[in-house]
């Protein structure tokens, strides 16, 4: 069995390979939807998620947090292959600690994708975080690794590696991201959530969405919802200057401003032409990581 460094080197690859090991729907699918961006106050996201949340023919996802916020999140097609495979779960196999004999135990059935094992008394109410919790806590042992404080700080750990989380920046620092990164297909991405383009809307914004006389932006979530957004003239330049870089042999000439690179086809789920919202929050992250070592750079 490959040693899948679940908590220090999570990427595709390696859960991937999870995933295709350890042969439980209902316990993987938590972790692949922590990975994707799923989250909430103690996994609330999560424990709440419901059948009804999910739409199949667009890939996204309904999240409900547990202080009352709602937003939606497109999922690439490994995790809604899990979600069918967790809600179609009856049971699962596991081996006795008592006598190690193979036992079945089923799942309670229930509106909530992940359910908890049927006992005694029945519930149809949502799992705790404790049972995302204890599921986790059994991959880290299939997985074989030494994860301190796995349970205390999976929300935090995941989300601020596999998931999206703002950074405020400064005119100055924007000014300087468009000035010393390199790459426009990335420097763009920044400049775009900061004034106030949703990840997927990036995913969705086609060159002919930009009005470079108006400096407006026709923007598409997820559902297909359409509104218009005033950007400034930096951002328009960005945009811009992404949309040239297609002359770079990696980068697909299409109507999209942000292309899918080549470069991180083994990372995310292929396409022929459209940028993935995993992708966009890769870039976004690895600007901004890039950028912690330029100002620590220029301050010394």
């Amino acid at each position: 069995m490959t040693t899948v460094n679940f908590f220090r080197t999570m990427n595709e690859k390696d859960l991937t390979t999870l995933e295709n090991q350890f042969n439980n729907p209902q316990f993987t699918v938590i972790a692949r939807l922590l990975f994707e961006g799923v989250r909430g106050y103690e996994c609330s996201e999560i424990t709440n998620l419901k059948v009804e949340d999910i739409n199949f023919e667009t890939k996204a996802l309904k999240l409900h947090d547990s202080k009352g916020s709602e937003r939606d999140l497109a999922v690439s097609d490994k995790c809604i292959n899990l979600l069918k495979q967790a809600i179609e779960q009856k049971s699962f196999i596991y081996k006795s600690s008592r006598d190690n004999e193979l036992r079945e135990r089923e799942f309670v059935n229930s509106e909530y994708v992940i359910r908890p094992i049927k006992t005694i008394k029945e519930t149809t109410t949502p799992v705790s975080q404790y049972v995302l919790y204890a599921r986790l806590q059994l991959l880290k042992e299939f997985c074989n690794e030494n994860i301190k404080e796995f349970t205390r700080e999976i929300t935090k750990k995941f989300n601020n590696e596999s998931g999206f989380v703002q950074r405020k920046l400064s005119k100055q620092e924007l000014d300087q991201i468009d000035e010393k990164c390199s790459i426009p297909q990335l420097a763009v991405v920044v400049r775009l959530i900061h004034e106030g383009v949703t990840p997927q809307e990036i995913v969705n914004l086609k060159r002919q969405d930009v009005n470079f006389e108006t400096n407006e932006l026709l923007l598409t979530d997820v559902n297909g919802n359409q509104r218009k957004l005033e950007v400034s003239e930096n951002c328009i330049q960005s945009i811009a200057k992404a949309l040239e870089q297609i002359k770079q042999k990696e980068i697909p000439e299409n109507d999209y401003v942000l292309k899918p690179s080549k470069a991180l086809e083994t990372l995310f789920t292929k396409t022929e032409d459209q940028c993935t919202l995993q992708e966009v929050v890769y870039k976004y992250n690895t600007v901004m990581e890039w950028y912690d070592h330029f100002k620590i750079g220029t301050d010394e």
